[in-house]
């Protein structure tokens, strides 16, 4: 399950699954569900979505549904360890790999393996401060890791506490480049709100109103957005 906001066509999508896209019934003034093939529930489009939900709840996603327990204990023991850091939310559960992200960055944090490796890929960084006994392994053309992603090898309770450090370590980069672009602006980051952070980045968009927009049924979710956002450029509304 995939959720995505879209702050110019103020517009929350809920992807349940991947499929052929047949039709879709709006239940609800705003309120949108893509159809697939033998009638599978693709997804969800909630229009106006600030208006019917308080912006700190768009901000952050508590998922209630049970992990699969990791093959492999020590990822087990770490992935435990992720879901009781504040704001450290599991993004994508697939069959070979679980992922993590922190609740208001866009890059995401890492990649538990559960096909019973004690391995983890991290964020795309030089690990080298966080690193001084050289164990991160980087992309390189006699070793191709997935994705180019750093790799890190848990075998043991020590190696298990060396990638929490490494991963405190990636989310102090991340804290540290989010302040410098708010320095940038001469707004201080303390006390900021998710929400204010975006507004003051000039990552928000604007407002719009789903009646004025015409007939968006049996359009596709992504086009339903550029056809709302097409008509508030041509409004005046849209984003400068």
């Amino acid at each position: 399950m995939q959720i995505t906001y879209d702050t110019k066509a103020d517009a929350m999508y809920i992807k349940f699954c991947d499929g052929e896209f047949m039709a879709n019934k709006e239940v609800e003034e705003g309120i949108i569900l893509d159809i697939g093939k033998d009638n599978v529930l693709l997804g969800i489009e909630i229009l106006e979505a600030s208006s019917r939900f308080r912006p700190e709840e768009l901000a952050r996603v508590e998922i209630q549904m049970p992990r699969p327990q990791n093959p492999n204990p020590l990822l087990e023991e770490l992935e435990n360890w992720l879901s009781q850091q504040d704001n450290i939310l599991p993004v994508k559960i697939a069959k070979t790999m679980n992922c993590y992200q922190e609740g208001d960055a866009r890059r995401r944090l890492l990649w538990v393996w559960t096909t019973g490796q004690g391995r983890i890929q991290l964020r795309k960084l030089d690990y080298t401060p966080a690193d001084p006994e050289r164990r991160v392994r980087y992309d390189a053309p006699e070793h191709r890791l997935w994705g180019g992603y750093p790799q890190f090898d848990i075998v043991d309770k020590g190696t298990l506490e060396y990638a929490k450090r490494l991963i405190a370590y990636a989310r102090g980069r991340q804290s540290k480049r989010e302040g410098k672009g708010m320095a940038k602006l001469g707004k201080p980051i303390e006390g900021m709100s998710k929400e204010e952070r975006s507004t003051t980045l000039g990552k928000a968009g604007v407002r719009m109103s789903h009646s004025k927009h015409g007939d968006i049924a049996g359009v596709k979710p992504r086009r339903r957005r550029n056809k709302i956002n097409e008509g508030l450029r041509e409004e005046g509304k849209g984003l400068t």
